[in-house]
């Protein structure tokens, strides 16, 4: 059967516009976070993730962004990745370390100087396929495009510098849990749990102290306000965060788009890392202009406060071994990847 020239012109004009409308197909994933858009979680974090992998993938990546805890409490991010409500998140993995117990290896005590070399230490653990700190998130359905730590947490208090170790006994110190407990325990001080934003009224009102804390993230909250002191060589913890993704959405979708989300997400590590070593510097002199005195514990308060560390991490190795696990070893790998062993 012959076709005029013109219908033959046609059909192939359709089929070239269906070919490229093919080709260029958008794909939309959904992410949410915890943070506001100004907070540098977000702008440093989720949103350079986003925009990274929507420029790798030459614009064939959309997403749409639930913000502060708009879509998912901040607890719940693991949950709803892994049931598939969103296809990507921010992961606070403390806040799921009854799911994702060794992963907690990044927040314990006296692990890491900075914020880069710690980070890259836990992602070169967590990239391993057969790692057990890996299998923590894929036995979840989820794949982590990356993981990093906030800077190392120093003591922030409405009251003068510390002397002694001994000025740290009887007061009230705000801590995210776990090793943080068990060290400001050791070391005579009172822990107590409350969220970051009911901070600053806790502080103002007496009710606490002070708090464990990045420079920077006392920052965030206005703490230079009305704290007096804060140290600036401390290494009371850390907090683990992962950037993650449903595995079976992400095994789904086409070869250049995960390409893009892999790069995206060591891309982001890299950047907001080196943005927070940086930025905690500054952070330290934007308290100084504030009044706040910061300072630097001496070596013999350093060298006493580190057996406290000792304990707390000893305490989680002891908890999780009965729970049939294997944390010694993680720790080690942790510590030697740390020194870049």
């Amino acid at each position: 059967m012959k076709f005029p020239k013109n219908a033959l012109v046609a059909i192939l004009a359709v089929t070239s516009l269906a070919v490229s409308a093919v080709s260029y197909a958008k794909v939309k994933l959904t992410l949410a976070d915890h943070a506001t858009l100004s907070h540098y979680l977000s702008a440093e974090g989720t949103v350079y993730f986003m925009e990274r992998a929507k420029e790798l993938s030459n614009g064939e990546l959309e997403w749409d962004h639930y913000p502060a805890q708009q879509l998912v409490k901040a607890g719940g991010v693991l949950e709803a990745v892994e049931r598939g409500r969103i296809d990507a998140g921010l992961l606070i993995t403390q806040y799921n370390s009854d799911r994702l117990p060794l992963n907690g290896v990044g927040g314990l005590p006296g692990m890491i100087e900075k914020t880069t070399d710690g980070s890259q230490a836990y992602w070169s653990l967590v990239k391993e396929e057969e790692s057990s700190l890996r299998k923590e998130f894929t036995k979840h359905g989820i794949m982590p495009l990356g993981v990093f730590l906030l800077p190392p947490y120093q003591i922030l208090l409405a009251k003068d510098p510390l002397q002694s170790v001994s000025d740290l006994r009887g007061l009230k110190v705000k801590t995210a849990g776990g090793a943080p407990n068990i060290t400001m325990s050791n070391l005579g001080a009172v822990p107590v749990q409350l969220s970051a934003p009911d901070l600053y009224l806790a502080i103002e009102r007496g009710t606490v102290d002070g708090t464990l804390f990045s420079l920077l993230s006392g920052l965030g909250y206005n703490l230079e306000e009305i704290i007096k002191s804060a140290t600036s060589n401390a290494n009371f913890s850390s907090l683990p965060l992962a950037l993650i993704i449903n595995k079976e959405k992400f095994d789904s979708l086409p070869s250049n788009i995960q390409q893009a989300l892999v790069q995206a997400g060591e891309d982001t590590i890299r950047h907001i890392t080196q943005w927070m070593d940086k930025e905690e510097i500054e952070a330290a002199e934007k308290f100084k202009a504030a009044g706040v005195e910061v300072y630097e514990l001496a070596p013999e308060m350093q060298e006493e406060i580190a057996k406290s560390f000792e304990v707390a991490r000893q305490d989680w190795v002891d908890r999780l071994s009965g729970r049939g696990l294997d944390p010694e070893s993680v720790l080690d790998s942790f510590e030697r990847a740390a020194q870049g062993r």
